[in-house]
């Protein structure tokens, strides 16, 4: 009969969080575990079982494409962040249950908030300020810089 030892021992033996490991032993991925009054025993010397990623299936991107969390990480933005600024512009791609997007800045139909006030003779402090208001349609922001449409011109309303 092989020595059992405690869950928690077996855990720390394996470099493991415990939790981790109770699920496993209650889904009954490692042979050879004990439920006692106590609690669960696992032999010394059983196998850690292979570890999986994730439950979602692995998608492929779309010829092109890469996956937006990849995007979100070589942009320097939160994965929130990338999703609500791929939303707002129309750039997500959802094929095959995974969010992907193409590869580079999504800045492609926009200015940065200083350079749309140099084109409109505004001080980048006061553009700045009117989309933090909300003041121009279609603003969004990507990490700590404002992205403002081409498109968009500013007249003053009084």
């Amino acid at each position: 009969m092989p020595e059992l030892i405690r869950l928690r021992d077996w855990a720390q033996r394996h470099d493991m969080p415990h939790p981790t490991v109770a699920a496993m032993v209650r889904a009954g991925r490692i042979e050879g575990a004990v439920k006692t009054e106590a609690g669960w025993l696992i032999p010394a010397d059983a196998a850690v079982p292979p570890m999986r990623a994730s439950r979602a299936p692995l998608v492929t991107p779309p010829e092109g494409l890469i996956p937006l969390a990849q995007w979100a990480r070589e942009q320097g933005v939160t994965y929130p962040s990338a999703l609500k600024a791929h939303g707002v512009a129309g750039t997500l791609d959802t094929t095959g249950g995974g969010r992907f997007v193409r590869p580079g800045p999504i800045t492609h139909a926009t200015l940065t908030y200083d350079e749309w006030a140099a084109r409109e003779g505004l001080s980048a402090e006061y553009a700045s300020k009117l989309a933090r208001a909300g003041k121009l349609e279609g603003a969004q922001r990507i990490g700590a810089v404002w992205h403002i449409p081409k498109t968009l011109t500013w007249t003053r309303k009084k």
